[in-house]
């Protein structure tokens, strides 16, 4: 009986500790600041952002005044913005990454 405890305890406590390393990565949908990129380290690619989507994570990022956006044969969108009162072209790459010039 105490060997059927002990085994039952050991099989408990393993269990929890993997149990506990296991880890969900939840993306976010508003870009981080390490979502800021230079121009050349944006990527080319099929971009499902439609434009308002674009826009809005332009917005989220900081950038106000969004327009004038079109998305080239990259996949990239790119257009005008205002930061920090500014005015700025601003590019974002199917992975969301943003980069302004």
């Amino acid at each position: 009986m105490r060997k059927l405890f002990l085994a039952a305890l050991i099989a408990t406590a393993s269990m929890g500790a993997s149990h506990a390393q296991m880890k969900t990565t939840v993306p976010s949908s508003a870009p981080s600041s390490s979502d800021m990129t230079s121009a050349e380290g944006l990527k080319s690619g099929a971009n499902s952002f439609t434009e308002a989507q674009a826009k809005d994570r332009i917005a989220k990022a900081g950038f106000t005044s969004v327009d004038s956006l079109t998305k080239n044969a990259d996949g990239m969108w790119t257009g005008k913005a205002t930061r920090n009162g500014k005015e700025v072209v601003v590019t974002l790459d199917f992975k969301g990454n943003i980069s302004q010039q």
